[in-house]
Formats: C-alpha cells, sequence, structure tokens
C-alpha cells in the first residue's frame, strides 16, 4: 500500500511538471515567459497610449487638418526608395512615428506607424517587446508573411505588430514558427475606414 502511494505521488509531481504553459496561451511556456522578462524596454510607465485605433489623437479617416498640430511632412527612406509621410511629433518635438495618406483619399489619415518604446497599447505591448510577450497580451494574433525582408507582421483586430528579424514568405504562418525571443519592430494602426459610396 505505502509504495502504490508512493507512486501515486511521483506520478503527480510528473504531471506538474509538464503544466509549464501560461493558462491563458497554452503554446507558451517557462522559455518564452522568461525571454519574455528580458525584454530592453524601461519599466518606466509609457508616455504615449495607444488605445483600440487611435494613438496621440491621431486615428484612421480624419483628416490632417484636423491634426496637424502633431504631423510634420516628411520623405522617409526605405529599401524601395524615399516615402512621402507625415511624421508624428511628440510633446517634446521627439519623433513617435510615421502616418501614411489614406489610399482612399490623399486628405485623411491613413496607416499609422508607431516606432517609439515610450508608447503602449492596451495590452502593455511597446516596440522592442519580445513575441513571447506579445503572444500574451495578444492570443489569438494571426501571422503573415511577405516576399519583401522585414515585412512580416502579428496581426490582432485592428493593430499590426513588426516582427524585427523574422522573415517568411509563407501567407500565414503559426505561432510556433516564431522565435520567443523576436523583437516587435513597430506597432501599425490600420486604417480600416469604409470607402464612401460611389456617386451615380
Amino acid at each position: 500500500m505505502r509504495q502504490f502511494v508512493a507512486t501515486l505521488f511521483f506520478a503527480a509531481l510528473f504531471l506538474l511538471a509538464g503544466c509549464t504553459g501560461d493558462p491563458r496561451d497554452p503554446t507558451i511556456g517557462k522559455s518564452e515567459m522568461a525571454n519574455s522578462a528580458a525584454d530592453t524596454v524601461p519599466n518606466a510607465p509609457p508616455k504615449y497610449v495607444i488605445r483600440k485605433a487611435t494613438f496621440y489623437g491621431i486615428t484612421p479617416g480624419l483628416e490632417f487638418t484636423e491634426v496637424s498640430d502633431r504631423l510634420e511632412k516628411g520623405m522617409l527612406d526605405t529599401p524601395d526608395g524615399p516615402l512621402p509621410v507625415y511624421f508624428i511629433r511628440g510633446r517634446s518635438g521627439e519623433r513617435l512615428g510615421y502616418v501614411l495618406p489614406s489610399v482612399r483619399d490623399s486628405t485623411l489619415v491613413g496607416d499609422i506607424h508607431i516606432t517609439t518604446a515610450t508608447a503602449a497599447t492596451e495590452g502593455d505591448i511597446r516596440v522592442g517587446h519580445t513575441f513571447a510577450r506579445l503572444c500574451i497580451a495578444y492570443p489569438k494574433i494571426m501571422i503573415r508573411g511577405s516576399e519583401i525582408p522585414g515585412r512580416t507582421y502579428a496581426y490582432s483586430t485592428n493593430k499590426a505588430f513588426g516582427l524585427r528579424d523574422f522573415t517568411s514568405t509563407e501567407t500565414t504562418i503559426d505561432t510556433s514558427g516564431v522565435p520567443p525571443t523576436t523583437r516587435i519592430s513597430e506597432i501599425v494602426l490600420i486604417d480600416r475606414t469604409p470607402a464612401p459610396p460611389l456617386a451615380i
């Protein structure tokens, strides 16, 4: 009887040792959790907050004239050549990211690209955080690759998170295929504003 009880005890220990995943996302184990805690982003409270599809008072679909006090026209250097954008200037004049004109109407705000680590989402995710941490905050993200290097993103409802130093040409990628230490390069608020009806 004593031997049977001892056997049950060690079997229970073995089962408990295997339960290393986060309860919100069973694909994330202890090693990934450790990586998520090793972020280089300072623990100081964020200076700017990203709420749903709004950042610093800027939302896709707004007219540029409504937020001109925090935007500055400029050219962004890209592998495909210079790209005309509106840089986002912070309270102290620092650059927080940039805005693209809407593909529907160039007078409207399109996608908003946030590149500063001083801004955090409602899930407390910032530029520089790891993919492991992103999966904890947004367990239902979808990964989509691109033939263009550096254009692989993790998508949530209205946001896209750029994955630094990870490239895949696959249309859809399983989260297990992304190294947990991969860093977030930018946070994009996606322009999902519906197009106006066509004039008849």
